[in-house]
């Protein structure tokens, strides 16, 4: 027998924008087609029991749809969400960070237009 496989026709990177009681608001991000950006009311069953600890505003989500091939030969449309694990930083760790760099930087000899163009020193 074949094993089954999933086949995807759509995803989305979200994050959470609100909670409800039994749904969440979300803003996503296209990234099959890189369109715009769109807005979804999603159902909480439809979150993995394991993501729900996860599920907070400002919670990052990736969001797949397409279909399942099962192995009897049955097609069946199929939504998967996955919750982002890795930590996030609170802004006391970002300025820490930036701090640390700084000390860096200055340590080199380096000068601010010898750094590489960033989304800070636009």
């Amino acid at each position: 027998m074949a094993a089954t496989k999933f086949t995807v026709k759509q995803k989305w990177v979200g994050y959470v924008t609100s909670i409800e009681e039994e749904t969440f608001h979300a803003r996503l991000l296209d990234q099959t087609t890189h369109g715009r950006e769109e807005e979804a009311n999603i159902y909480l069953q439809e979150i993995p029991e394991e993501d729900l600890l996860l599920l907070k505003p400002g919670a990052v989500f990736y969001w797949s749809i397409g279909y399942l091939d099962d192995r009897n030969g049955q097609r069946h449309n199929e939504g998967l969400i996955r919750f982002r694990r890795l930590p996030t930083f609170s802004r006391k760790d970002i300025e820490r960070a930036n701090h640390e760099a700084e000390k860096i930087r200055q340590a080199f000899g380096w000068h601010e237009s010898d750094l590489p163009i960033t989304t800070t020193n636009l």
